[in-house]
């Protein structure tokens, strides 16, 4: 192969590299995943998609549904308030480690946002909400 024609296969490479999002070159940031996280969560309660809500939830807050008889799945739409919207404003998120903190404004049916502390634990990669209570 000819000098000329190696920087043009690495330039290539790198692209590639680029689009599929992987290395330094693209994809999201843990403060970005995780705030999708919580958006992510609050849509799919929304929709009452309550087996996407409970795939978005830390196993620590899974285990307490256990320990009281039942799953997250037949627990959180008899929790759940029928009728009520969520939405939610991500003001700032932190993350130090497998740890992540997410303030936000939570509303519910257009109502007056009330600021909340959310936490989220990063779980085989991928970030769960570790405190449920909106």
């Amino acid at each position: 192969m000819g000098q000329g024609r190696k920087p043009v296969i690495v330039a290539v490479a790198l692209m590639a590299i680029a689009l599929a999002g992987c290395g330094p070159f693209g994809g999201k940031s843990d403060q970005e995943k995780a705030g999708d996280t919580v958006t992510q969560l609050i849509e799919a309660r929304n929709q009452g998609d309550f087996a996407k809500v409970c795939n978005l939830i830390a196993s620590t807050q899974l285990a307490k549904f256990k320990q009281a008889g039942t799953t997250c799945e037949k627990a959180l739409p008899k929790l759940a308030q029928k009728g009520t919207t969520t939405t939610i404003r991500i003001e700032q998120v932190r993350v130090s480690g497998d740890r992540a903190t997410v303030d936000a404004t939570v509303s519910h049916n257009a109502g007056a946002g009330l600021p909340q502390t959310i936490l989220l634990l990063k779980e085989s990669g991928d970030w769960k909400v570790a405190q449920v209570g909106f």
